[in-house]
């Protein structure tokens, strides 16, 4: 039986007997096998798992960037699965933001139009979705570095840049595949410090997958994905899955 924690008033993200599988050769590969998760608004959660467990698949399911084999993923109230390839897109960009090992921004874009495009993706004008994107960069610290393209910004910077985008359309909720596996300490902790600084302005739900056992412990909650299903650790408030 899954369970919210008490202090979670409203369900952003919901994964019901979630079945995911792939093909090698002739046999089949289950990598999520009736998995459940439940995330409210504000929560930050940790995924852990060896490499090879499926954290990675699980976020592309939750982010509408990967369908599963049956069950339930839900962002909002909206089933993933009753929609086409251009409404989750829609979806994408209403309800979720997404970070990356590697920040995934536009060479060709300075700091302020990587953090824009989202907004101009929705049909927003440059000029307007600039005054957004300036507030967030202020609020990472890199208002400065605006008019710089990511080749002149370290990779802390870049990192800070690309959270500063995922954050530009408001979402409910982020989800975040090892941010800071590409950072040195200092750079890593100055990540965390903002994240978890975001989280508690906006009450913004962060989704973390990451082998950092550090990183993970600065989450509320840890959840270990064992043979294809979410486990919760000792630490945790309450079970996210009870056999």
């Amino acid at each position: 039986m899954n369970t919210l924690p008490p202090d979670s008033s409203k369900l952003v993200l919901s994964c019901t007997d979630v079945v995911k599988s792939y093909i090698s050769g002739s046999e089949v590969l289950t990598i999520l096998n009736q998995l459940n998760l439940q995330a409210g608004a504000g929560e930050m959660i940790a995924i852990t798992g060896a490499s090879g467990s499926g954290k990675s698949t699980l976020l592309n399911l939750v982010g509408g960037l990967d369908q599963a084999d049956s069950g339930e993923v839900s962002i909002c109230g909206e089933s993933i699965g009753e929609l086409n390839e251009n409404q989750r897109a829609k979806l994408r960009n209403r309800y979720l933001g997404f970070v990356y090992q590697f920040h995934h921004l536009l060479p060709e874009f300075n700091a302020i139009e990587n953090v824009a495009l989202p907004r101009m993706l929705g049909g927003e004008k440059l000029t307007d979705a600039k005054v957004y994107a300036l507030e967030l960069l202020d609020s990472v610290g890199l208002a400065d570095r605006a008019t710089h393209r990511p080749s002149e910004l370290s990779g802390g910077e870049r990192q800070r840049v690309a959270i500063a985008r995922s954050l530009v359309t408001k979402p409910a909720c982020v989800l975040m595949d090892e941010p800071t596996g590409n950072l040195d300490q200092a750079n890593a902790e100055m990540v965390m410090d903002l994240i978890c600084g975001i989280n508690q302005a906006t009450e913004t739900t962060i989704i973390l997958v990451t082998h950092d056992a550090g990183v993970a412990n600065r989450m509320q909650r840890k959840l270990d994905l064992v043979d294809g299903r979410l486990l919760a650790s000792e630490t945790n408030l309450v079970s996210e899955e009870q056999a």
